[in-house]
């Protein structure tokens, strides 16, 4: 009777649809299927990120390792072929140690890297000053190009102006640290008892000459020491100069070519008395 009522309303409602039959058997097997499914096709998609024990990772997103960047930051430098005074120069700018054997100054720098990219304009153009290099007013990346080529030269620029040789860093720190203190000296003496050197050029015909010229000009003509400008000038104009006129490291080292001894912390008084009587001795052989 039922049966017949329903199929009743279905025929005067033509829009309805039969009631599905559902095998609650089947239906719990296909909702089983999907999900196993769908939890394998999600294990599938994160398996690399799932070890065997289960426990979850992250992995790391692709970058370039560090040694790469470094490469990429550290200046490509070959200090084997330098001699001493280009590698001290080297770590001067770096501010570490010249110190100690040749071989430990080039390990020193391999274990050491410079950016010339990252630093300021004023410091590259420091740096080429340093060097003896023209600055001018370029632009930074020109700086940088001109200190790039002078790091293929083998020697340093500046201790083979003042030695007029290359020299050995090593050999020359004790040197520079008594030269240092008597330059410490000089300029206490120049700024309790006036200029170095009281020489009036301003009608000298070398007067439009720069220090560095002057000094080549000097060393070539036989001038036997070194002094500020007007002291220069003065041998130049005169073809002499006093012992008084030269810097306090220059009359030791006149002293010692000489072959006169002097004791350490020399003052500059007394390097000029043991010269002048060993000018006296000496015209007394004569």
């Amino acid at each position: 009777m039922q049966t017949r009522s329903k199929r009743a309303l279905a025929e005067v409602d033509g829009n309805a649809r039969p009631e599905p039959r559902i095998n609650a058997k089947h239906h719990k097997k296909n909702n089983a299927s999907r999900t196993e499914k769908e939890t394998s096709t999600t294990k599938k998609s994160l398996s690399p990120l799932i070890d065997k024990k289960g426990k979850s990772t992250v992995l790391p997103s692709p970058q370039k390792s560090s040694s790469v960047e470094m490469s990429e930051k550290k200046e490509n430098i070959e200090y084997g072929n330098k001699d001493n005074s280009k590698l001290r120069r080297f770590l001067t700018e770096r501010g570490l140690s010249s110190a100690d054997s040749r071989e430990e100054l080039i390990s020193r720098l391999e274990n050491s890297s410079i950016d010339y990219d990252s630093l300021l304009s004023s410091q590259i153009s420091e740096m080429l000053r340093d060097r003896h290099l023209s600055c001018g007013q370029g632009s930074k990346a020109h700086k940088i190009k001109r200190l790039r080529l002078n790091d293929k030269v083998f020697r340093d620029s500046e201790l083979e102006i003042r030695a007029g040789q290359p020299v050995n860093a090593v050999a020359v720190l004790d040197f520079e640290r008594a030269q240092n203190r008597l330059d410490n000296q000089d300029q206490s003496d120049f700024t309790s008892k006036g200029p170095i050197c009281a020489y009036d050029w301003t009608n000298s015909h070398w007067k439009d000459r720069s220090e560095r010229e002057l000094r080549q000009i000097s060393q070539n003509r036989g001038m036997p020491g070194v002094g500020p400008k007007a002291a220069m000038l003065k041998f130049l104009d005169t073809g002499s100069v006093d012992y008084e006129d030269m810097y306090t490291f220059s009359l030791q080292r006149i002293c010692d070519e000489r072959s006169i001894p002097i004791r350490s912390g020399a003052t500059k008084g007394k390097l000029v008395e043991l010269l002048k009587e060993a000018d006296v001795a000496a015209e007394k052989e004569e």
